[in-house]
């Protein structure tokens, strides 16, 4: 959910824990606040690679993962917060489309399965090292997804980058 600060708001609300609220909020900004300097402006694709054995994969534009890089200050590649959709397919030969990304963080339960590919292999970033499996809890969430999600990003940028 991109609009997971509003979502999460009204969540607690229903909940009648809206007083709690608060503090999940300003750990997420403090995540931000504290992980940005080390990522602003590396440029990223989030991409889900679990179908790629049909030949394509999943190119986030406006998944909770994309408002979360974007608040981070990372350039998300295909980014596109008026997307309805939330994403496209991306074909394994149109692979060229994410060739910008310093990285490219990919969603799977088997990493394998793409990294077995030789486009994915001649990805830049794949091949520089900086590419990272994504589990697929991070994908779906609200302000403490969002959190966790932010701190993985920013924790393989130091750790890779």
């Amino acid at each position: 959910e991109p609009n997971f600060e509003q979502q999460t708001v009204a969540q607690f609300s229903a909940l009648g824990l809206l007083p709690s609220v608060q503090s999940r909020l300003d750990d997420y900004h403090r995540t931000v606040t504290d992980g940005s300097a080390s990522v602003a402006g590396r440029k990223i694709a989030l991409i889900t690679s679990e179908p790629v054995a049909k030949g394509y994969v999943i190119l986030w534009t406006n998944y909770l993962g994309n408002a979360v890089a974007s608040d981070l200050g990372f350039d998300v590649l295909h980014y596109d917060s008026e997307d309805d959709e939330g994403n496209y397919r991306l074909s394994v030969e149109n692979f060229d489309r994410i060739a910008d990304a310093d990285f490219i963080f990919h969603q799977t339960t088997d990493p394998t399965t793409i990294e077995g590919l030789a486009a994915w292999q001649n990805l830049p970033a794949v091949s520089a090292g900086r590419s990272a499996v994504l589990d697929p809890q991070l994908n779906n969430g609200l302000v403490i997804t969002a959190t966790t999600f932010a701190n993985r990003l920013i924790d393989v940028v130091r750790d890779q980058g």
